[in-house]
């Protein structure tokens, strides 16, 4: 086929990236169940990443290279960290990239098929083989620096929301319950505040405390309110 007439079917498919992204896309839905549930914003941003990397891929089989560059494996491993943060499962991401690719195999052989010789042939795959693993790969990273970054903050906002609850600031009921939402938790209700120091006597109780002691501060409940227990001194 020779560089020119890549570029004559690069721009042929390109004229109707709309219709490429549009049979991608319902085959990554057909295949990938969890994508099925994506809403509107979702959507339109699956759309572009299909139709980014299907020029990408265009562009690089046009030119002969079978690995992408380091802007767009950056770009992909943001798109990992992006897709960790609304809490898609990274499975599900790499095997819809993985159907895509597929699909914008098929598609090519349909439209070009009778034209592609040998050559184009093998720098297809080779462009397929390399950049798939290259997205894996980079979607991979991406998620798990997200994931990790993502439950350091959610246990330190869990601390500072018991801590919050301790004194008393920001602690109506809306806000406990859109605070505890957000975390992915569940305060419990009725609610019994649990404090744990070491047993001592008296003397090493005050030197303790005004020397600073480690305690064990918790919230717990029962399944029905309780009267307090009878304690004898």
């Amino acid at each position: 086929m020779g560089h020119e007439e890549r570029v004559r079917v690069s721009s042929e498919l390109e004229r109707d990236r709309a219709g490429l992204v549009d049979r991608i896309v319902a085959e990554v839905y057909a295949e990938v169940p969890a994508y099925r549930a994506l809403h509107g914003s979702q959507l339109a941003e699956v759309r572009a990443i299909t139709g980014w990397l299907v020029t990408r891929s265009m562009e690089l089989w046009v030119r002969d290279t079978a690995r992408l560059p380091p802007e767009d494996v950056e770009r992909l491993r943001g798109i990992g960290r992006a897709r960790a943060a609304d809490g898609r499962s990274i499975g599900a991401v790499v095997r819809a990239h993985r159907v895509g690719s597929a699909a914008m195999v098929r598609i090519l052989r349909e439209q070009a098929g009778d034209r592609l010789d040998a050559a184009d042939v093998f720098a297809l795959s080779e462009l397929w083989l390399a950049s798939i693993d290259q997205i894996s790969e980079s979607l991979t990273t991406g998620h798990a620096e997200a994931a990790e970054q993502l439950d350091a903050d959610r246990e330190r906002a869990r601390r500072a929301l018991l801590d919050d609850l301790l004194i008393g600031r920001q602690a109506s009921q809306g806000a406990i319950r859109d605070r505890a939402r957000t975390l992915g938790t569940a305060p419990p209700d009725p609610a019994v505040l649990v404090v744990a120091e070491p047993a001592r006597d008296p003397a090493e109780r005050g030197r303790a405390l005004a020397e600073g002691v480690t305690v064990s501060v918790g919230l717990s409940c029962w399944p029905r309110p309780r009267p307090p227990a009878r304690t004898r001194w």
